[in-house]
């Protein structure tokens, strides 16, 4: 196996094309494409397969950014490990992966090691900077930087950078092929330095998702991206600080709303409907904590029980699908097939012999739902921790 001349740490936060950049320069290629060409022709030495894999472009090196042949591009990266005698893996392990599922609106998710990130949080057009980070023996870009959110530095408390203060133009390094300068010239590491501010209130105050329990980065991110859909118009501090108050809020509003127009009786409508699809919003979001689901399926439940009866019924009579009765039970659509064919659930309407039910098929009634889910430890167990 070819080796490179000139091998450089790898930081365990370090984005892929940072990475890459540095070793780059670190072997005194004038581009990363003539770079890009050298690791290519290493690489058909080795696998021509591999080889075609392997972009010359900085900005579309990631995986993430590969379809048909993103095998290909992590076969590559896992050959250029070798070249660099890096441990297996320790080269993939900083790459944004493809993610295996999906968030609100069924948009997909991308992988960072263990965390899984919105793919439209990524940042496209420029990638800011800390210019204290900078300011290290080593400087290199950290990944969270390329995250929409992440607007400030957690560990020197100050907003990243976004444009270069002489030339005004805004940062990418996957352009300009630069770390520690913009491309003008000016020394990114002398910006001067300014306060973080409310804007990045989640990410510098441990406290911000503490109505949720202790969530993980991942789940984060899904909360924000929930919110973001749910009220785009909002403030997003204030609405951390609700926690679970903004959502049993939100599901009053709808379902008052909608009882409003309501003609039907209630047991001839759905609880999506009379909710306007909370549930749908919630199931297509992946990684939400687990103490924010906990704390909508008991407003629910609530809301189900002890909902006074009108002229049209109480909400308690409206029905569910399988999909929406598996969201309350914390469980899978065929564990909800299965209470149905023993005879624990029982549908609200007549069903033709033999007939298949559909997962978005509306059969169950609420209130049934909600008294068999309270009948269950393992939820009562989460709900009366909260």
């Amino acid at each position: 196996m070819p080796r490179l001349p000139a091998h450089i740490q790898i930081y365990s936060d370090e984005s892929l094309e940072s990475y890459l950049l540095r070793l780059c320069q670190a072997n005194y290629f004038d581009s990363f494409y003539d770079f890009a060409l050298e690791l290519k022709h290493l690489l058909w030495e080795q696998e021509s397969g591999a080889a075609g894999g392997l972009p010359t472009e900085l900005a579309a090196i990631n995986i993430y950014h590969a379809q048909q042949d993103s095998g290909r591009r992590s076969q590559a990266l896992f050959l250029v490990e070798k070249m660099l005698e890096l441990k297996p893996f320790t080269l993939l392990d900083i790459t944004f992966k493809h993610g295996t599922s999906v968030d609100l609106y069924q948009r997909a998710t991308v992988s960072y090691q263990n965390h899984i990130i919105p793919r439209h949080y990524l940042r496209q057009n420029s990638i800011p900077i800390c210019p204290v980070c900078l300011q290290g023996e080593q400087p290199y870009i950290r990944y969270l930087w390329h995250l929409e959110p992440v607007k400030a530095c957690v560990e020197h408390n100050c907003k990243l950078v976004e444009c270069c203060p002489r030339c005004n133009e805004t940062l990418n390094y996957m352009e300009s092929e630069l770390i520690t300068h913009c491309f003008c010239g000016f020394d990114l590491r002398k910006c001067e330095q300014e306060p973080a501010d409310a804007k990045s209130y989640w990410q510098l105050n441990p406290e911000a998702f503490s109505a949720f329990g202790d969530c993980s980065f991942s789940e984060k991110l899904a909360v924000l991206s929930l919110l973001e859909q749910l009220a785009s118009d909002k403030n997003q501090e204030v609405l951390l600080r609700e926690g679970i108050d903004f959502f049993s809020r939100l599901l009053e509003e709808r379902i008052s709303e909608q009882l409003t127009l309501a003609t039907k009786p209630l047991s001839k409508l759905s609880f999506r409907t009379l909710s306007a699809g909370l549930i749908d919003e919630l199931s297509k979001v992946s990684n939400l904590p687990q103490g924010l689901i906990s704390g909508v399926i008991k407003a629910i439940l609530i809301k189900a029980l002890d909902t006074p009866k009108t002229s049209l019924g109480c909400l308690g009579d409206s029905l569910l699908s399988p999909r929406e009765c598996a969201f309350l039970l914390q469980s899978s659509v065929n564990d909800i097939y299965r209470l149905y064919e023993t005879g624990v659930l029982s549908p609200a309407i007549r069903l033709p012999s033999k007939q298949t039910i559909q997962s978005y098929q509306t059969i169950f009634r609420l209130q049934d739902i909600a008294g068999f889910t309270l009948s269950c430890s393992s939820f009562m167990a989460v709900t009366s921790s909260r």
